[in-house]
């Protein structure tokens, strides 16, 4: 937090309840294994701002719009086991919101996750990506295309627009 400046500040919920004991362990794990994480209360601020900025947006349009359901895709990490932004909605709207979970089957068999659990079968190859065609230039604040591909000439359309106006 102390990296925002005022714009933002004022931008951030007006209050961040602090992690709960099994969220925090969590997060201890999950920070052991980011190689250049070395202050453990700063990357826990960071993930409780995302969680309650998260949770606050949801709760405002929910009670703005109280015969609308929403959905949050959100990173596990932000709603496993209920904490993060499930638990900081609930404080802001009470009832009961539901984590549903969806993680190929990299979850085993732990109970209390999420309320429900999505497991798709592992191993599945997706599509190769397509390609566009072109070989491009970045530098000085635009993009240059330097060649097109022979395959691809048939199949691309260029826009150009003026970020000036």
């Amino acid at each position: 937090m102390k990296s925002l400046n005022p714009l933002e500040l004022a931008k951030t919920p007006k209050e961040i309840q602090p992690a709960n004991e099994h969220y925090l362990q969590r997060l201890k794990l999950i920070f052991n294994f980011h190689p250049t994480g070395n202050d453990f209360a700063t990357f826990v601020e960071g993930v409780l701002l995302w969680d309650e900025s998260m949770a606050d947006t949801a709760a405002r349009y929910l009670k703005a719009h109280p015969q609308s359901r929403m959905v949050v895709l959100a990173g596990m990490v932000h709603v496993i086991c209920g904490d993060g932004i499930p638990e900081r909605v609930n404080l802001r709207l009470g009832g009961d919101q539901s984590a549903v979970m969806i993680n190929g089957n990299d979850f085993g068999n732990y109970p209390g996750i999420a309320d429900y659990q999505l497991e798709t079968e592992g191993g599945i190859e997706l599509p190769k990506a397509g390609k566009l065609g072109v070989s491009i230039v970045d530098g000085s604040g635009s993009v240059r295309i330097r060649n097109f591909s022979a395959r691809h000439i048939h199949c691309i359309a260029v826009f150009l627009f003026d970020r000036s106006t």
